[in-house]
């Protein structure tokens, strides 16, 4: 296992997962502030609702490769809950999804992603076109260098 995997990469089935999510279109300058501010709007409306998130906080990105690209920020919850303003009730999918964990700098993932995607091709996939993270820690509580993220791409066989 290389020292940027807390766990090799590996294909798993997920149902279909009810979130509450902020949809919006960053730049990489400002993607960590955007996260922060939309994750604390999140945790405010949750608690304000009396909705119990049932797991941590997510990005999910697509056209990462434009200079703006689109961000989603949410929390997973137990159902369907009405939306807000700017805050929508949705569903992850359900499908096939490459889940691996990266340790590190957020900074210093774009090798990571280059290998996921070696490893989809070697097995037959592709992956889609939104990337999934989860964060299991955060520098509040770990230095950079031990955060945790959680990587889950759609795929599809070639």
């Amino acid at each position: 296992m290389r020292k940027e995997h807390a766990m090799e990469p590996k294909l798993i089935k997920q149902e279909d997962q009810p979130v509450l999510c902020i949809r919006t279109t960053t730049n990489t300058t400002d993607l960590y502030p955007t996260v922060d501010a939309l994750t604390e709007q999140l945790e405010k409306h949750c608690t304000n609702f009396q909705v119990t998130p049932t797991g941590v906080v997510y990005t999910a990105y697509s056209n990462f490769e434009n200079k703006n690209f689109d961000l989603e920020v949410g929390i997973p919850t137990d159902k369907i809950y009405p939306g807000l303003e700017n805050i929508l009730s949705t569903i992850i999918p359900a499908g096939t999804y490459l889940q691996a964990i990266y340790k590190g700098p957020y900074r210093k993932m774009r090798p990571f992603y280059a290998m996921l995607n070696d490893w989809l091709k070697e097995a037959g996939y592709k992956s889609g076109e939104v990337n999934y993270e989860r964060y299991l820690n955060s520098t509040k509580d770990v230095e950079e260098e031990e955060l945790l993220t959680e990587v889950l791409l759609p795929v599809e066989p070639i």
